[in-house]
């Protein structure tokens, strides 16, 4: 049997702890807040795209029944019932903001 020095050693602790510890991180990534909160970020940038549970599961590295679960347990709502409040609800903001303002929130980007 071939002798390891220290170094060598350590490098195999190293990668033993890497290797087990891999698996349990991304369990608790996989169970997390994080990627609901991933996926909301993604809706909120791409809203004005259609946007379908595959492309944020996708996105979020998730099976598509899995995402969905989580979600749900995560938020209390369904994926497609939050995506649909959320464009209703920046719907709203937006014609509030030309009622106020007295142009569209695009026109007064463009003006700045």
């Amino acid at each position: 049997m071939k002798r390891v020095n220290f170094g060598e050693f350590y490098t195999l602790i190293q990668i033993f702890v890497v290797v087990i510890h891999i698996p349990h991180a991304f369990i608790q990534f996989r169970d997390s807040i994080y990627p609901i909160d991933t996926a909301r970020e993604y809706i909120r940038n791409n809203y004005r795209d259609t946007i379908t549970l595959n492309d944020v599961s996708s996105y979020v590295f998730l099976n598509p029944n899995y995402f969905s679960t989580l979600f749900k347990s995560k938020t209390g709502t369904t994926f497609l019932q939050y995506l649909r409040d959320f464009c209703i609800q920046t719907s709203k903001e937006l014609r509030a903001f030309k009622e106020v303002e007295g142009i569209s929130p695009t026109e007064y980007k463009n003006s700045l």
